[in-house]
């Protein structure tokens, strides 16, 4: 009992720092699309999207979500990670959010890392309105289910230019206007790139679709020809903005390819591949 009373406190910390810095994890869901639509089974985003999971008190939580970008290896958010110690997560791969611990897509992690200059930043009012760095890895400690797939990273070098159209996909609320809506799935969504600032995608959420609460390491990928691409996971609002209908942050993958790919050495985990992909929009 005690036990799982640590563990629920650890998550409502989490909660309350993503929080801040808008980027709040439901407590009993994560990864959410708002204004998108259902993923079915049979789909390539559920073949590499994945959910972080936390067992509390013998019950599944979604807390985050991530990215299978090599057959043992997983991309999320580095604030997805910064309690891992105390707050063991799990990999879940499936369209339906798991209702026990023993769901079947449950994988077990052997190791979790971020990026070592992960900041969270303050405007000159206090509040935490972005993230820099906020990338982190998941070497997996067994095998991925039958059917999972592991997605390319758009390599350094390759310039996007507004509006290229995005990707998202992740599990959790469809919708936080009045009354918070939960999702049992994973759901998807397009959006607009309209600017690129250093190793930070921003993305145009006014027309009512995009990463909301509890979004963090979620795909933002580009739609080609040789398939998904991954260029950004979710990080959070933009320029503090307290709802999810303005514009979102996506943490360059690319940007943090040195990094990414040391780690996975270091990992001892397979390296994932980096393509040099134009959009097909």
């Amino acid at each position: 009992m005690r036990s799982g009373k640590i563990m629920l406190t650890l998550l409502c910390l989490l909660l309350a720092a993503c929080s801040s810095q808008n980027e709040s994890l439901p407590t009993n869901s994560s990864q959410a699309i708002v204004g998108g639509e259902e993923v079915l089974a049979n789909d390539a985003l559920t073949s590499s999207t994945v959910s972080l999971v936390a067992n509390i008190s013998g019950a599944p939580v979604s807390v985050c979500s991530g990215v299978l970008i090599s057959h043992n290896l997983v991309i999320t958010a580095a604030h997805c990670l910064v309690n891992f110690d105390q707050l063991p997560l799990v990999v879940y791969f499936g369209a339906k959010l798991p209702t026990t611990m023993e769901d079947p897509g449950m994988v077990a992690v052997a190791q979790a890392t971020f990026h070592k200059q992960y900041t969270r930043v303050k405007d000159g009012w206090g509040r935490y309105v972005t993230t820099l760095n906020d990338i982190g890895l998941i070497k997996l400690a067994e095998e991925i289910p039958a059917g999972a797939q592991p997605v390319a990273i758009l390599d350094q070098g390759i310039e996007l230019q507004s509006p290229t159209e995005l990707l998202l996909a992740g599990y959790g609320i469809i919708n936080e206007v009045g009354e918070v809506q939960q999702a049992d799935g994973l759901n998807k969504a397009r959006v607009n790139l309209v600017n690129v600032e250093d190793s930070i995608l921003v993305a145009d959420h006014r027309d009512g679709q995009g990463a909301c609460r509890g979004d963090s390491g979620g795909p933002a990928f580009l739609e080609t020809a040789q398939g998904l691409v991954l260029v950004a996971v979710t990080r959070g609002a933009h320029g503090g903005a307290m709802n999810c209908r303005s514009f979102g942050e996506y943490t360059s993958a690319s940007y943090h390819k040195q990094m990414i790919l040391e780690q996975a050495r270091l990992m001892q985990a397979e390296a994932p591949q980096f393509v040099a992909v134009p959009a097909a929009n």
